[in-house]
C-alpha cells in the first residue's frame, strides 16, 4: 500500500462547511464531535446537558492536528470560539487547571442551513421523494 494512502484513521470534513468557515475550523469542528461522541457512549464529560471534551492547545496540536502549527490551532480554536461555534467550560477538578472544555453548539450550526444547501451534492444527508408538492412549495428558504 502506498504510504499517502489510510492505513490509520482519516481525518474528514464536510466540503460545505469547509467553503464557509475554512478547511481547519471544520477539520477541528470535526475532531471535536469525533471526541464527543467517543464521551456520550461511554458517558463521560456530561456536564449542563451536553458532552464535552478537552485538552490544552498543545495537547490538540501533538494528538489529533500534528500537520497545523500550533499557532494555527490556537487561532482556529479562537475564530471558532469567538464565531460561537464553540462553546467553552471549565470542569476541572482543580480550580488553578485551565485546560478548556469544548462542546459544539449544534444550534449555531442548525442556525445557518445555508452551510449544508451550498453545496447540495456535495453533503448529501438524506434523499428525500417528495409526495405533495404543495407541502413542499409552502417550505421557507434560508432567507425567511
Amino acid at each position: 500500500m502506498s504510504m499517502y494512502l489510510f492505513d490509520e484513521q482519516p481525518i474528514i470534513a464536510n466540503k460545505a462547511l469547509a467553503r464557509a468557515l475554512g478547511l481547519n475550523e471544520a477539520l477541528v469542528l470535526q475532531q471535536i464531535n469525533y471526541w464527543i461522541e467517543i464521551n456520550k457512549k461511554s458517558g463521560k464529560n456530561y456536564h449542563d446537558e451536553k458532552y464535552w471534551t478537552y485538552n490544552s492547545i498543545r495537547a490538540w496540536q501533538e494528538n489529533d492536528f500534528d500537520y497545523m502549527s500550533v499557532d494555527t490551532v490556537k487561532r482556529t480554536f479562537a475564530k471558532l470560539e469567538k464565531a460561537g461555534y464553540l462553546l467553552v467550560g471549565n470542569y476541572n477538578k482543580d480550580p488553578r487547571d485551565k485546560t478548556k472544555w469544548y462542546t459544539i453548539n449544534d444550534e449555531k450550526l442548525e442556525d445557518e442551513p445555508e452551510y449544508v444547501n451550498e453545496a447540495p451534492y456535495d453533503a448529501w444527508i438524506c434523499k428525500i421523494k417528495v409526495a405533495d408538492m404543495a407541502e413542499y412549495e409552502a417550505l421557507l428558504t434560508a432567507e425567511q
